[in-house]
């Protein structure tokens, strides 16, 4: 029998977009084409970038793991969490979102829900939804540096590259606010044996080439792939304290200091993770171009207007 989220109370700690046009992602059929050879070079590509990089302020005091929660721990329970990165802008959305829970997902011990401090808080989930929330501290502008739209757009990459710090779970899947499950989805459909399910494509050129550095940059030379083809993304704890590893050693601080010179370097967190995990991961992952999950995603940035509600609501009907 299936189970669904458990209720409890929420728990709310003090913790702590460039807009990418979205649209709705279908499920591609085309067959898994074969690996590349890779060499993994210690170079990489862009030295001048991470050199610029290591030298901004770093930001990662401001976020302290969840209590009892040490993200370095390798220690592994058997849990897989929900983990979703919002703000104000978008809570319109999370009622969605919401709903596509609990009509289609099973599995997952809990929703993982972090917010920006000083908006108000989110509209609380229905019963029948485990969820913690965290709020997590603004980000301060660097004196001189221009961030558009706004700094909340690169602080949710950095969280998204943390979430390790927000809970224990030996896995997560990770959604953003404006996409919803959109048939049966139980964890088990992010498992692929003992590895975890992560997409790619061949790089489609075209508006992605603004992301191509940050796939450089983790990839350490020209990729050829793109790690961001469509929405939900599969994480393992492990790789993503190796992940952290290596950007220390990029950039000689936490991912905070990948995203805080937009001048210099557009940042993509999926496209950084997900090229990480290929190159240096592959014993966790297995890399597809027709993952096993149906999600529909909008464009938040667009709004929600009323023939995307009437959309939601015939999906979650």
């Amino acid at each position: 029998m299936n189970q669904r989220f458990l209720a409890r109370p929420l728990q709310r700690q003090p913790f702590q977009r460039q807009p990418l046009q979205r649209q709705s992602f279908q499920r591609q059929q085309q067959p898994l084409h074969q690996q590349k050879t890779i060499s993994k070079s210690p170079g990489l590509v862009g030295n001048s970038i991470a050199e610029k990089l290591s030298n901004v302020p770093d930001f990662h005091m401001e976020i302290t793991p969840s209590p009892g929660i040490n993200p370095f721990s390798e220690n592994l329970n058997s849990e897989c969490d929900l983990f979703l990165k919002t703000y104000h802008g978008d809570y319109k959305w999370l009622p969605y979102v919401y709903r596509s829970i609990l009509k289609f997902v099973t599995g997952f011990r809990q929703l993982i829900l972090v917010y920006d401090q000083g908006h108000g808080l989110p509209p609380s989930p229905p019963t029948g939804i485990r969820v913690k929330m965290f709020a997590v501290n603004p980000l301060v502008a660097l004196p001189g540096v221009s961030y558009s739209p706004s700094t909340g757009y690169f602080q949710q990459q950095a969280i998204k590259m943390m979430w390790n710090y927000f809970t224990d779970a030996a896995y997560v899947f990770m959604i953003d606010s404006d996409t919803i499950f959109t048939s049966h989805f139980h964890k088990n459909n992010i498992f692929d044996g003992d590895k975890m399910y992560q997409n790619y494509r061949d790089f489609p050129g075209g508006d992605s080439v603004i992301w191509k550095p940050s796939i450089d940059l983790m990839y350490g030379s020209n990729s050829p792939y793109d790690f961001m083809p469509r929405q939900g993304f599969a994480y393992n704890r492990i790789s993503q304290i190796h992940f952290l590893k290596h950007v220390e050693k990029l950039v000689h601080g936490s991912p905070y200091k990948l995203i805080r010179r937009p001048d210099v370097f557009l940042p993509s967190e999926f496209n950084m993770m997900g090229a990480f995990n290929f190159m240096y991961e592959q014993s966790r992952y297995t890399f597809t171009t027709n993952p096993k999950w149906s999600l529909n995603q909008e464009w938040s940035w667009g709004g929600l207007t009323p023939e995307i509600q009437q959309k939601m609501n015939g999906i979650l009907s």
